[in-house]
C-alpha cells in the first residue's frame, strides 16, 4: 500500500513539474517573440552561460565570484515577465492609468533587451578576466617564492 501511494504521489509530482516546465518555456518563448529575439540571441546567451560555467569549474579564482551568475537568472526572469505580460493582454485607452501602464511596459521591454544583450557577455568577460588574472598572479607568486630561488 505504501508503494502505491509513493507511485501515485510521484506521478503527481512529475506531472506538476512537467506543467511548470511547459509554462516556463511558453513564457520564455512569448517574451522572446515580443522582444524580437532571434535564434542567434539564444545561441549567444547559451554560449556565454557555457563559458561562464566552464570558467567557474576550471578556476578557483573565478569560483569565488559565483554570485555574478545571478545575472543569467535575472535575464531569463525579465524575458519571462515580458512573456507573462503578453498573455495578460493590454487595454488600449487614453486614460492616464493606461498610458502609465504602456510607459512601464516600454521601460520593461527596454530593460529586458539591455540585460539580455549586455549582461551575459559582461559576466562572461568578467569571469574570464578573473580566471586569467588569478593564473597570472599564481605564476608570479610561484616564481618569487624562495623555494624556486635555490634552483
Amino acid at each position: 500500500m505504501k508503494t502505491l501511494f509513493g507511485m501515485f504521489f510521484g506521478m503527481l509530482a512529475g506531472f506538476f513539474l512537467a506543467c511548470c516546465v511547459i509554462a516556463a518555456i511558453s513564457l520564455i518563448g512569448a517574451g522572446a517573440d515580443q522582444l524580437g529575439f532571434t535564434e542567434w540571441t539564444a545561441r549567444y546567451y547559451i554560449l556565454c552561460l557555457g563559458v561562464s560555467v566552464a570558467s567557474l569549474c576550471c578556476s578557483t579564482h573565478a569560483r569565488r565570484q559565483w554570485p555574478a551568475m545571478i545575472v543569467f537568472v535575472i535575464a531569463v526572469a525579465l524575458v519571462m515577465g515580458i512573456g507573462f505580460q503578453t498573455f495578460l493582454g493590454s487595454s488600449s485607452g487614453n486614460n492616464p492609468a493606461d498610458q502609465m501602464l504602456a510607459n512601464l511596459q516600454s521601460i520593461a521591454v527596454f530593460t529586458a533587451k539591455a540585460v539580455m544583450y549586455v549582461a551575459p557577455g559582461a559576466v562572461m568577460a568578467f569571469l574570464m578576466f578573473v580566471a586569467i588574472e588569478g593564473v597570472a598572479r599564481s605564476k608570479a607568486l610561484a616564481a618569487a617564492s624562495p623555494v624556486n630561488a635555490n634552483e
